[in-house]
């Protein structure tokens, strides 16, 4: 194949895998105060873990959580997701029905 033909052949743009927030939750499991120390705000964890919110919640409903031992909590730091991933965040709002 010669350079000219090679110029002419049209580039694919690469193709995105879906994104897939199930897998990742499951994937990162357990970890999620570990990366958001990391990666976010390492001031917030200690805070949460100073005031006992340091648990790893597994299920949401209206204003309660469950953690990993399946007890209940009241949440009072309601709408803190909203703080920390935005309320618009298209792949966010996509899922948000699949769990």
């Amino acid at each position: 194949m010669s350079a000219a033909s090679v110029a002419s052949v049209p580039l694919l743009p690469l193709a995105r895998p879906p994104f897939d927030l199930a897998a990742l939750i499951e994937q990162y499991a357990g970890q999620n105060y570990e990366l958001h120390t990391q990666h976010i705000n390492p001031a917030n964890v200690r805070t949460l873990k100073t005031i006992g919110f340091d648990r790893c919640y597994t299920r949401a409903e209206g204003p309660y959580l469950w953690d990993v031992k399946g007890e209940k909590y009241l949440d009072l730091l309601a709408g803190y997701g909203v703080h920390g991933l935005g309320a618009t965040i298209r792949e966010c709002a996509a899922c948000s029905g699949t769990f």
